[in-house]
């Protein structure tokens, strides 16, 4: 099932996929809501689920809080194997979280997989697996950051450049066309890659790397807070102590 809109990379290549290996694919046509994509993945009896963070997080939350007002599992979610996601990284936490309510359902990100059967005790504690046999990687480390290394990366299913536009392609493909995915990262002694947020989105503060996604995970712990978007800002803004104390 395709939550994903379908002119982004995402969804395309779900269609492609189902194109080439005679998938059958149920689209979800209209604006995201959990519900309605849990209610589908019943009724169609969806196997492998395509959704972004937002959409992971809405999902987590409606099965919580349907436990909570004693509805005890409104959904069959039983032909349900794996949840494919993309588009930025998936707080820890979150993990923990999906996999509390869904713990027969794997957890897919990118092109790793928490779906290892030697991963399975300990996946709770995995970010994105490791990388797949069709897909090449390399770490450069990044100055001023330790262990933390910027991801690029050589495959068959990456494109190629942009059209016509040969200095934007420079700049995101080396020599060698390995692609400069923007990505933050560090591998463990067992291979496993842990995603730390997007270069690009990194804010410098006081001399200090700020990764917008860790503050956006802490918000987003907020039962009050549905969505957090962390950018720069030249402006003050005023946060409730209140607010600040329960993050805490």
């Amino acid at each position: 099932m395709a939550t994903v809109p379908l002119f982004h990379a995402y969804g395309f290549l779900i269609c492609a996929k189902a194109v080439a290996v005679r998938d059958t694919v149920v689209i979800q046509t209209k604006r995201f809501d959990a519900k309605r994509t849990l209610a589908a993945v019943e009724r169609f009896r969806v196997t492998n689920l395509a959704l972004a963070p937002p959409a992971v997080l809405a999902i987590v939350r409606v099965i919580e809080n349907d436990e909570e007002m004693g509805g005890g599992g409104s959904y069959d979610l039983s032909s349900l194997r794996i949840v494919h996601c993309g588009g930025a990284p998936l707080a820890l936490q979150l993990i923990e979280r999906f996999m509390t309510k869904l713990p027969n359902v794997g957890l897919s990100q990118s092109t790793q997989s928490l779906k290892d059967e030697e991963a399975q005790e300990s996946r709770l504690k995995r970010e994105i697996g490791r990388g797949l046999l069709s897909s090449a990687f390399l770490l450069e480390r990044l100055a001023g950051k330790g262990n933390i290394h910027t991801f690029i990366m050589m495959g068959h299913t990456y494109f190629k450049g942009y059209i016509g536009d040969q200095d934007a392609t420079s700049e995101i493909l080396n020599s060698e066309g390995w692609l400069r995915t923007g990505d933050l990262c560090y591998i463990d002694e067992d291979g496993f890659f842990y995603l730390v947020d997007r270069l690009k989105e990194l804010i410098k503060y006081k001399g200090y790397h700020v990764p917008p996604a860790e503050l956006e995970n802490l918000l987003q712990t907020h039962p009050e807070i549905i969505q957090a978007a962390v950018v720069p800002s030249e402006f003050s803004l005023k946060i409730s102590p209140n607010l600040i104390k329960s993050l805490e």
